[in-house]
């Protein structure tokens, strides 16, 4: 009776097993190219790059039907140098993602390392989420456009989409004991799509953002994003708060899309330190317009124009782009970037050109152009 009994017991939770429907799926991204840069430091450079379109990077992503439209969701996904097989993100394991959830018909509930608002909303609406790459974003990637950060310990919600608007946020504990809001992060935002029409809008909030934002601790300040060595936004750095609102909206006709998208940034109660020569609160505007074609189903044209400035500094960039797809996997692409700086940077010193991905120029131009393939699988 108890051989049948541990039988009958064997039985029901292999079928149980059996019955649960689940998947997981293995992908990934190689990105390499060769660039050409008109002034580093002073003098011109050519340079093996890797990333430029799009972060090298694998992962694994996966799902479990639980019943009653109740899943379980995991995405694992790292960068790494396909140049030298080195890991990015400062060397963490899984550095672009690392997060496991519920979802539901009606919205998504996700904990562990993950994207803010201004990726999940606005990214989409950027150059260089299309066809510029990292070169193409704003000076520094001063609004996280380009995901230079991601925010770790959050827990997110998603709603589903209605009738083309899906809203959502995040919070990201900064994990500090006796101190709840200490190092945190969070952002909200909103879009909406709906044929030929795209709309986002969002908002990031980061206190203490040498820690919370670029990745380091109290005590070493930022160790995978470094906002100290940036003449953009450098002087900064010891902020307070950082605070980062965005809008914009795309619109396709035929095969070309319009777009537009803008930001404003915000470095709130920046201290006097050795590094960071001024004090108060400093904020830069930022606009974008851009246009893509779609010359034939294979080859992409892009162009855009990027004015950024704050009380004492102006970046103007153009940017031009080239995509031909290979296949619906492999591509060829070509990405030229001119960016002119004018008055006074961060620092207090003349303001220099500074490309995003790059070092800085030591005059107010620079020019960079790169070749590159990419392959995902």
């Amino acid at each position: 009776m108890s051989k049948k009994l541990v039988l009958l017991i064997g039985t029901s939770l292999l079928s149980g097993v059996a019955s649960a429907q689940s998947s997981v799926t293995l992908y990934g991204v190689i990105d390499s190219g060769i660039t050409y840069v008109s002034n580093i430091n002073g003098s011109h450079a050519f340079l093996a790059t890797e990333g430029e379109l799009m972060g090298s990077r694998w992962g694994l992503t996966g799902s479990e039907d639980l019943g009653g439209g109740l899943k379980t969701i995991f995405t694992l996904e790292n960068n790494f140098n396909v140049e030298n097989g080195t890991l990015g993100k400062g060397g963490r394991l899984w550095g672009l993602q690392s997060f496991v959830g519920l979802s539901t018909p009606a919205a998504t509930v996700t904990l562990g390392r993950q994207y803010d608002a201004i990726a999940d909303y606005l990214g989409m609406l950027s150059s260089n989420n299309t066809w510029s790459g990292d070169m193409g974003a704003h000076a520094g990637d001063i609004d996280n456009l380009s995901t230079s950060f991601q925010t770790d310990n959050a827990i997110k919600f998603t709603s589903a989409s209605y009738g083309g608007f899906t809203a959502g946020g995040s919070y990201g504990f900064g994990n500090v004991a006796g101190s709840f809001g200490r190092d945190s992060l969070w952002s909200v935002g909103a879009k909406y799509a709906n044929g030929p029409l795209y709309a986002g809008v969002s908002y990031l909030n980061a206190k203490d953002p040498a820690v919370s934002a670029y990745g380091g601790t109290a005590a070493t300040g930022a160790d995978f994003v470094n906002p100290v060595s940036n003449p953009v936004y450098g002087g900064y750095a010891s902020a307070e708060r950082l605070r980062i609102f965005g809008g914009g909206a795309a619109y396709t006709l035929g095969k070309s899309t319009f777009g537009f998208v803008y930001t404003s940034i915000r470095f709130d109660g920046v201290q006097q330190t050795a590094s960071t020569p001024m004090a108060g609160n400093f904020k830069f505007q930022d606009i974008e317009v851009n246009y893509r074609y779609w010359a034939t189903p294979s080859l992409l044209l892009g162009a855009s124009y990027n004015y950024l400035k704050d009380e004492r500094a102006h970046y103007s960039q153009p940017d031009i782009g080239v995509d031909y797809y290979l296949s619906k996997r492999t591509d060829l692409y070509s990405v030229l970037v001119w960016q002119h700086a004018s008055g006074t940077n961060s620092f207090g010193e003349a303001a220099v050109a500074s490309l995003n991905a790059l070092s800085a120029s030591n005059s107010a131009n620079q020019i960079a152009l790169q070749v590159g393939l990419r392959h995902k699988f």
